[in-house]
């Protein structure tokens, strides 16, 4: 009867043979089959929020729009719900729009990001774009801030994204230039089942040429930071 709520509202017949099938199929879609029955306090938070998707989705909407969908859940039921929008989308190609502040939530599922401040634009692009080689609004607004680093050598910050993430970058700098040097800071992320991040490294200053050329030959991305 939840579920069926929009059908009332548009004047249709929530009994009819084919109203029924799209409600069942959907409390498939949504995992509740066996709660079909069941009463609003019989149901976890996840399970309401399942509800609400499925209710949302009775109508066969173009977009479905998410606002903080994920704010009042535990870590795993977040997973379960963020699984549940990768599914819809896949399978019913909806174009889901996710309002929130959980930058974890963007990394996950969202292949387009805008960041929003004090009604402005900041800007808009691939999470994996934005995330791992943020411009400097960008990281004050996340809080994704770089530590103090070492005030001698040269400090180098090393981009992996989908094209190199899996490659043995650092130990065939090392072995290929005959260098030392030391790891400052690094961070790898799971963007939507594809782990990509950045290195900040600290190199001698007579070896800033040698490992720049190394990384352009093999289409690293980088940046000296200052």
């Amino acid at each position: 009867d939840n579920i069926a709520l929009p059908l009332k509202f548009w004047k249709q017949d929530p009994h009819s043979l084919e109203n029924k099938q799209r409600i069942e199929k959907l409390l498939k879609l949504v995992g509740l089959e066996e709660k079909s029955q069941a009463y609003p306090r019989q149901l976890s938070g996840g399970q309401k929020q399942r509800v609400a998707i499925a209710r949302a989705l009775v109508l066969n909407p173009e977009i479905l729009l998410c606002d903080e969908a994920t704010s009042a859940l535990d870590p795993q039921i977040t997973r379960d719900i963020l699984n549940l929008l990768l599914k819809i989308n896949k399978e019913m190609n909806i174009t889901i729009v996710v309002v929130t502040h959980q930058m974890e939530v963007i990394k996950q599922i969202c292949n387009k990001v805008a960041f929003l401040k004090d009604g402005r634009v900041l800007s808009v692009g691939k999470p994996e774009e934005l995330f791992v080689a943020p411009n400097q609004e960008i990281q004050k607004f996340v809080g994704d801030d770089i530590e103090i680093l070492p005030q001698t050598g040269k400090n180098i910050k090393l981009f992996f994204t989908n094209n190199n993430s899996k490659s043995h970058t650092i130990t065939q700098l090392a072995r290929t230039l005959d260098i030392n040097f030391d790891i400052c800071q690094g961070k790898l992320e799971n963007f939507r089942g594809s782990m990509m991040g950045s290195l900040i490294i600290n190199i001698d200053e007579k070896d800033l040429q040698a490992v720049g050329n190394y990384l352009d030959q093999e289409k690293i991305t980088w940046e000296e930071i200052v």
